[in-house]
């Protein structure tokens, strides 16, 4: 997959939740994995077995540190909470369905969902404000285990966030750079180059 030398960080979206699997953006209750996304991080932990992570970070929320565990006590490591990775506050839209929240904030979801920078969702997070401490976390984890692989586990919002980020992708891409929960996408750096490969482990 990766050479010696090479700088591999591993993104992962928790598993699937409560909220997740009926399809509503992301509360402020700190839900627990469902019976499937404990399912799906026994299936990343075994597809992950005979790699050698040097550290696992995660988000502060339940789900994501349900799904980190497995891969951190695989290797005897500490794991290590990271706020920075917490999901985006989607203030009132959280719980929420698409159809509910078009219902109740037609214009200001259709214009944050066309460009996020230019609108703040009802008490949620600037998104500005969420980009820049993604974009901290990243500077900070890559400079910090340059040469090493690390796994990042948290939420579809921050993997998108990075990858926009570290691939210089255009932030039109953003909504389609949010992987499926129980996924994870490697972003694998040599010589001023990033590759990116996918991980789907069946569940």
């Amino acid at each position: 997959m990766a050479a010696e030398g090479d700088t591999c960080v591993l993104l992962l979206r928790h598993g699937e939740t409560q909220e997740t699997a009926a399809r509503r953006y992301p509360s402020l209750r700190d839900l627990p994995l469902s019976p499937r996304g404990r399912l799906q991080a026994e299936a990343l932990a075994g597809a992950l077995r005979n790699v050698h992570f040097a550290a696992v970070f995660t988000s502060p929320s339940q789900r994501a540190r349900e799904t980190a565990a497995a891969l951190a006590a695989q290797r005897q490591l500490e794991l290590q909470v990271v706020p920075e990775l917490g999901e985006m506050g989607f203030g009132q839209l959280g719980g929420l369905s698409l159809e509910e929240a078009a219902l109740s904030f037609p214009a200001a979801l259709r214009s944050w969902l066309d460009n996020p920078f230019e609108v703040t969702l009802p008490e949620g997070e600037p998104f500005l404000d969420f980009v820049g401490r993604v974009r901290r976390v990243r500077q900070r984890l890559s400079r910090d285990w340059a040469g090493r692989t690390i796994a990042v586990v948290s939420h579809g919002g921050v993997v998108a966030a990075w990858r926009c980020l570290e691939e210089a992708r255009p932030w039109s891409d953003f909504w389609r750079s949010v992987p499926l929960p129980g996924t994870g996408i490697w972003l694998i750096r040599a010589e001023g180059q990033v590759r990116v490969e996918t991980l789907r482990p069946e569940a």
